[in-house]
């Protein structure tokens, strides 16, 4: 879709709308079901939150959120050296302070379904970075497994 490529290339967000009816369409599926869903970067607003909570509330199962908390100046610099068309200082400040109005506060929204996994991320390679993750969840997977 040519118009959500070009919002995206601005560094904004898609239409709440668009998300939303794709979020609903995923995890009505059977393997959802069955294996469960990760979701990336969902949700970014209070009202994709508010649906999301609105589905935990009825049955769609949440065990947990995961928050990866990076230094400011460690993000700027990735997001510098992808070097996409879109990734620009200011075009990266617009989207912190869209993190910082909307996505912080969707967040706290979840934070009364389901327990938030904080990962504090620094400027360390993948690797140390994903075993730092995995250690957190898989931390958080054995207390819920029964015993």
């Amino acid at each position: 879709d040519p118009v959500v490529a070009e919002t995206m290339k601005k560094g904004q967000l898609v239409e709440s709308a668009l998300v939303l009816r794709l979020v609903r369409e995923r995890l009505a599926q059977p393997d959802v079901k069955e294996r469960g869903f990760i979701l990336d970067g969902f949700p970014r607003r209070p009202n994709e939150a508010a649906e999301f909570k609105r589905l935990i509330e009825q049955g769609l199962g949440l065990d947990a959120v995961i928050l990866l908390d990076v230094p400011r100046d460690e993000l700027l610099r990735r997001i510098l050296a992808r070097g996409r068309p879109d990734d620009t200082e200011a075009v990266f400040q617009d989207r912190m302070r869209i993190y910082e109005e909307q996505t912080l506060p969707s967040i706290e929204t979840l934070k009364s379904q389901a327990p938030v996994l904080e990962a504090k991320l620094a400027p360390a390679d993948q690797e140390t970075n994903f075993a730092k993750v995995r250690a957190l969840v898989e931390s958080f997977l054995e207390k819920l497994r029964p015993r």
